[in-house]
């Protein structure tokens, strides 16, 4: 069964790819975020500038957190209706009768 495989592939990426995104939204949280602060040349001088704002950053982590919220959603939904099309198929082995009759010459 090469599709069940490589779903259970497919799923267990998705699934590894969320971990990463819980550690850094973990290491990473939301009550120690300040601007990001650069500095560049301009005319021979360095300026500093603002590279990213607090609340930008702070909205980039709240989306991060609505599409984990939504891929776990998807993937729990999705192991479930790959375990359904198991229990329809059945266990996959071979009823001793049908053994027989595949056995026969």
């Amino acid at each position: 069964m090469p599709a069940q495989n490589y779903i259970n592939l497919e799923l267990d990426t998705l699934e590894q790819r969320l971990q990463e995104l819980k550690e850094y939204l973990n290491d990473n949280p939301a009550h120690k975020v300040s601007d990001r602060w650069g500095t560049k040349l301009i005319k021979g001088e360095e300026v500093d500038y603002v590279i990213q704002t607090k609340e930008n950053i702070l909205k980039c982590v709240r989306e991060s957190m609505k599409d984990y919220a939504s891929l776990l959603d998807q993937i729990n939904k999705l192991r479930e209706v790959e375990e359904q099309k198991i229990k329809t198929r059945g266990d996959k082995e071979i009823p001793q009768i049908a053994k027989g009759f595949l056995t026969k010459k």
